[in-house]
């Protein structure tokens, strides 16, 4: 869903390049990728209550609760952690995982490394800190542990990758 900002008559100069604008300078907004974080973020505390069912047994026999199944406190307890842990974790895992301050390496099972034709588990190097992209690369590089780790000194020698 596209929403646009605000359009407005905006004044018009007599003379000179230009003709009458419509619509105002205001961006504007899409709200399809908030939609599909909401969506992600509702699934992901879902996900994290299904872990209710084996949590409130486990609280009930840790603090002696008369039964096994737990009491209410207990299953209101534990839904009201697991909605704060997810909640938390939600953000904590997108930066983990979504990060360019991470590095990200792709890897191949089997195949031939670049430098010294070593037939081994390969990897490449796709993310890392300081701007190094490699996502669409048409040509990859796949290096095998030895060379891989040649390669990374070398870029962080010319600061192509750097950590803060």
């Amino acid at each position: 869903m596209l929403v646009r900002g605000v359009a407005q008559l905006a004044r018009a100069p007599r003379l000179g390049r230009g003709g009458r604008r419509f619509e105002s300078s205001l961006p504007d907004h899409n709200y399809t990728d908030l939609w599909r974080i909401v969506i992600k973020f509702i699934l992901y505390l879902v996900r994290w209550q299904l872990s209710t069912i084996v949590m409130t047994p486990v609280i009930a026999a840790i603090k002696n609760s008369p039964s096994i199944w737990g009491t209410k406190e207990d299953w209101i307890a534990v839904i009201v952690a697991n909605l704060v842990g997810g909640a938390i974790f939600f953000w904590v895992d997108r930066f983990i995982f979504k990060s360019k301050a991470i590095e990200k390496w792709e890897i191949l099972k089997k195949g031939r490394c670049h430098d010294c034709d070593k037939i081994d588990l390969v990897r490449r190097l796709v993310l890392a800190p300081g701007g190094y992209d490699r996502t669409n690369d048409t040509n990859p590089e796949y290096r095998c542990k030895e060379c891989s780790e040649k390669k990374l000194l070398q870029l962080k020698r010319k600061k192509a990758i750097h950590y803060n």
